[in-house]
């Protein structure tokens, strides 16, 4: 039985989206939903209404609001035109002061909500409160630069710009639509790619929750899913959607995903088709995943080459010995060996340098169903290996390698996963990855945390972990080139004697280990071919390192 327990968040400058609405209603050329952050007192200091739910809706017309300073239109300052102002959406740009002082001058101002502008291009930031922003009793929200642009110079040309904000449910006649809570995604957004190599290795399910957000029946309507790769075709299928009453929701299920050899990016896009939708805005979704040489359930940053955490966590109680994990299994998980965990950490105050972080790998060893019966009876830890922060400054994205790599078996069930020992040590999470629609379609979990002694398989709300697994193939032949070194063990897979080719090495010394990363044995040679006996361990996968003055070289032996 899942048990699923409240966290503190720790908020950051990355972009963030939520299933509340900026909807532009009038004039004709602006209406369309926008992106937009909000701010959301479950998540930090704010008096704010719950936007969630519809009775807070607001629809109204927008001002700009003016202090009557040179920037006006930051509103730092007692707002001068508040009769204009009083009973409508106040329309700002972020800069110079914080978003409580603007929020505060506004609310004072008789505004009903407050708008901002971004003052950069980039994505927008989650709305960080304070104790004074508990003051704050109405909606304040952050819009693009971009699109606030367009409506800043819509109301100069003289425009009525009317908005939506908040949730739509039953505001519109016709509209369905989707949130990153309805859609099937990859239950990995990286992939390793050697678990693709051959057709039918590799599948990924697809499916939407369509949901009916109008005030009327849907009769039906179509849902199409397309991947693409650098812009290439490689999947478009589409599905009929049953009618779905007003305020309900039905699932379309498409055909699995499964091609061979995938490697590089690619680009899911689910689209619902239907009939005079009024606010077409959510009925586009687009997922990103690729396949390399990492795993991990968020989708890489092609600048890191990490995922990216949209915020941090800690339990709320405060943990000093906190795990946060992936789950990897696949039929074809012993093609793998985990070097490393990477890992993204901060602190609210002071550096991370020198903190303490344990790298481990641990095999899940329960049975269960799916997520929603999830047991923590029998967690096994199979490798461990600790780390010291070297870099300064409270955000910090660090690898913790692991001395050798750590041997995968198929269809067995890991974690892999970053233990902070430092309650004030939040880890990396990101709200715009999120599983629920896999979950509610039986998905397995994706990830797990600990503290202290319990294990869960997420928090309340919807964050999905940012760390991830740093893999390497093991060859079919058994040893993978580790450096200029190329030795080709055989048989293999044998009952116990592996022959392994030494010439030209000189003195080698090879060290056996299990799949749990134990020693198993020790052996100095000068032969050029060495035989390995093994007869008396147990069967399963081992790992062979050789190390020589030409090089070092790891890889696995299969023992029947």
């Amino acid at each position: 039985m899942k048990k699923i327990v409240t966290l503190l968040a720790c908020s950051m400058t990355i972009g963030l989206f939520a299933q509340v609405h900026v909807d532009v209603l009038d004039p004709p050329d602006l209406i369309g939903s926008y992106t937009n952050t909000w701010a959301d007192p479950v998540v930090d200091q704010w008096g704010t209404p719950d936007m969630n739910d519809p009775i807070n809706r607001v629809i109204e017309t927008v001002v700009l609001a003016s202090d009557g300073t040179a920037a006006d239109s930051l509103c730092c300052g007692s707002i001068i035109n508040s009769n204009e102002v009083n009973g409508h959406i106040a329309l700002v740009y972020r800069g110079d002061c914080t978003f409580v002082q603007k929020s505060i001058n506004a609310q004072a101002a008789g505004a009903v909500a407050i708008v901002m502008i971004s003052n950069s291009p980039d994505a927008l930031i989650q709305l960080g409160g304070s104790i004074l922003g508990n003051d704050v009793t109405i909606p304040v929200f952050l819009i693009a630069q971009a699109d606030g642009a367009l409506i800043r110079a819509s109301i100069d040309a003289g425009n009525t710009v009317q908005m939506l904000l908040g949730n739509k449910n039953g505001y519109y006649e016709n509209d369905l639509g989707m949130w990153n809570t309805d859609i099937i995604r990859p239950k990995l957004g990286a992939a390793p790619q050697w678990l693709t190599t051959d057709q039918g290795d590799y599948s990924i399910p697809l499916g939407v929750f369509v949901q009916n957000y109008g005030s009327l029946n849907d009769a039906g309507s179509n849902l199409r899913a397309v991947i693409t790769k650098d812009g290439n075709t490689l999947y478009d299928e589409n599905v009929s959607v049953d009618a779905i009453a007003s305020g309900a929701r039905v699932f379309a299920g498409l055909p699995d995903f499964t091609e061979p050899n995938l490697s590089g990016d690619y680009v899911l896009t689910y689209t619902v088709e239907g009939n005079g939708d009024l606010s077409p805005g959510d009925n586009t979704y687009e997922v990103l995943f690729s396949f390399g040489d990492k795993a991990a359930p968020v989708p890489l940053n092609p600048t890191t080459g990490a995922p990216s955490p949209t915020l941090s966590i800690q339990p709320a109680a405060g943990s000093t010995d906190f795990e946060s994990c992936i789950v990897l299994q696949d039929p074809h998980a012993s093609r793998l060996g985990v070097n490393g965990v990477h890992f993204y950490g901060t602190k609210n105050e002071g550096s991370m340098f020198d903190e303490f972080v344990f790298g481990r790998v641990y095999r899940w060893d329960d049975t269960f169903a799916d997520f929603n019966t999830a047991t923590f009876e029998s967690i096994v830890q199979v490798a461990q290996v600790e780390y010291f922060i070297p870099d300064t400054g409270r955000f910090v994205q660090a690898f913790i390698p692991f001395p050798d790599p750590i041997v995968l078996q198929d269809n067995v069930r890991y974690l892999v996963c970053a233990n902070v020992l430092n309650s004030e040590i939040f880890i990396g999470a990101n709200d715009n990855v999120v599983f629920n629609a896999n979950y509610d379609n039986g998905g397995q979990p994706v990830q797990a945390y600990r503290f202290e002694t319990t294990w869960i398989p997420e928090f309340t709300g919807a964050q999905t972990t940012t760390v991830a697994a740093s893999t390497v193939q093991l060859s079919g032949i058994g040893i993978e080139e580790r450096a200029i070194v190329e030795v080709s063990p055989y048989p293999n897979p044998t009952t116990g004697i592996f022959k392994l080719p030494l010439k030209g090495l000189g003195t080698s010394v090879i060290t056996i280990r299990d799949a749990a990363g134990r020693m198993v044995s020790t052996h100095k040679t000068a032969d050029e071919l060495y035989t390995l006996d093994l007869r008396g361990e147990d069967a399963g996968v081992y790992v062979v390192e050789i190390q020589s003055a030409k090089g070092r070289t790891v890889g696995r032996l299969v023992l029947e």
